[in-house]
């Protein structure tokens, strides 16, 4: 029986529907079906590229809140990436004054740099246009990689089925509408995740297409270690500390290693000392710290963040290192690569555009639950489809409906509105914990009674 049909319908064993009729019913109506979600998919990309244009960000000195169309492509792609091509320290805080950036690039991988470095030589409309389309392969590539890592066969109904709900999803449309560079992290983090056994060499090259933001990197490398994917792990670290150091000497072949070790610290006190990066101020944070410091109106340091993020990652850890003692549900679609996906937004400073990183252990969850999910409980199953699918429909938490609703940023109904996204999450990960610390247990007391 083909796969197409049961993917469309999430696997679900309900008496209540007539699978075979609707099976029948949809390889009958097939080009129909496809020839639909075609004309979706185009129509969904036409009215985000018209939004994203309309609102379009003027390069500028100053963020213009109210046009945010390519702000981050421009402000953090774009103009960084042409400055580091120049040879000036894209980091600086003086970089502003020299190109129309709103501020200077944050603590990215110079590695982001270097991969952007052909859209530097278009002028800056040619470039818009340029990454916008590229953006857009990438989520349809996302889709493709979100069936493969499941291990199903390819179709197109289903391809395009996955392609359409990533693309009305919160987390993909931010990313069309800002050009954030996202969809590049996820999948490097798909690919590092999915290869990491069986070719251990494109699990690190895949690392180091997820270098790009610390805050990636680190709980990424950290949790697969915890899943003892040892080689794929130092494979990552050599190509990513070498595409590293190759930035940080090109930059230190126009100046010294001292100067652009300086324009660092520059750019990050003068990140730390934007008030629109307070949490309480932002709207979009889903990680832990972030939530906390909500409440407490508090503005947490880098060295808070990172003792929590190590704090936060123990448990998680405990239970990749279980599994992966029993061998079990290796990849990223599985559970192994939802628990990494889930800690990863909590652990460190995150905001809902990175919760495109769910798409492929969601759509493994809820499209091939069967496959790839052994021993997992149907309903803890559908309780973390439901929870780590909050943040992709969730629209509440954005600027259009805090001024409909006429909120203050700092009132309390605000604040808890804003918080949607992270207290899903975070109830996810309990139910994946749980899950993961009773199948290991099984899989243990198995193993011990086997040996007896």
């Amino acid at each position: 029986m083909p796969v197409l049909p049961s993917a469309l319908l999430f696997n679900l064993e309900l008496p209540i529907l007539n699978l075979t009729r609707i099976q029948q019913w949809a390889e009958g109506h097939r080009t129909i079906l496809t020839g639909g979600l075609v004309a979706f998919t185009v129509c969904v990309v036409a009215v985000t590229a018209l939004r994203t244009f309309k609102d379009y960000s003027v390069p500028s000195n100053e963020f213009d809140w109210e046009n945010r169309g390519l702000s981050d492509f421009h402000n953090g792609t774009y103009y960084p990436t042409l400055a580091f091509r120049n040879g000036d320290n894209p980091y600086a805080a003086s970089v502003v004054d020299k190109y129309l950036m709103s501020r200077s690039a944050p603590l990215f991988s110079p590695f982001v740099f270097i991969l952007h470095l052909p859209f530097s030589f278009l002028d800056l409309p040619q470039a818009d246009v340029a990454f916008f389309a590229y953006n857009t392969l990438l989520i349809l590539l996302l889709a493709f990689a979100a069936i493969r890592a499941s291990g199903a066969s390819f179709g197109w109904l289903l391809f395009l089925t996955i392609s359409a709900l990533i693309l009305v999803s919160r987390p993909g449309h931010i990313t069309l509408f800002t050009g954030y560079f996202t969809a590049e992290l996820v999948l490097g983090m798909a690919l590092s995740l999915h290869f990491a056994r069986s070719r251990p060499a494109l699990s690190g090259l895949g690392l180091l297409l997820a270098s790009g933001k610390p805050n990636f990197i680190i709980p990424l490398m950290l949790l697969m270690l915890f899943r003892r994917d040892w080689k794929a792990v130092g494979y990552g670290i050599a190509f990513c500390g070498a595409a590293a150091v190759a930035g940080v000497l090109w930059l230190a072949s126009f100046s010294s290693v001292g100067e652009v070790v300086d324009g660092f610290r520059e750019g990050q006190a003068a990140l730390h000392a934007d008030e629109s990066e307070l949490p309480i101020n932002t709207w979009t944070r889903v990680d832990l710290v972030g939530m906390t410091a909500k409440l407490l109106r508090a503005n947490p340091g880098d060295a808070v963040y990172l003792s929590v993020m190590l704090g936060l990652l123990v448990v998680p850890g405990m239970a990749l290192w279980r599994l992966s003692k029993h061998g079990y549900a290796y990849g990223a679609s599985g559970l192994t690569g939802m628990i990494i996906a889930v800690s990863m937004l909590l652990s460190i400073y995150h905001h809902s555009y990175d919760c495109l990183v769910l798409a492929v252990p969601w759509v493994g969850f809820a499209f091939f639950g069967n496959r790839v999910l052994a021993d997992f409980s149907p309903v803890a199953r559908w309780t973390v489809v439901v929870l780590a699918g909050v943040p992709a429909v969730n629209y509440l938490s954005t600027m259009i409906v805090r001024n409909l609703l006429k909120l203050d940023q700092s009132s309390w109904l605000w604040q808890g509105i804003t918080m949607i996204n992270g207290v899903c999450l975070f109830a996810a990960l309990v139910v994946l914990l749980i899950a993961a610390f009773r199948i290991s247990r099984a899989n243990s007391a198995a193993t011990s009674g086997t040996a007896g």
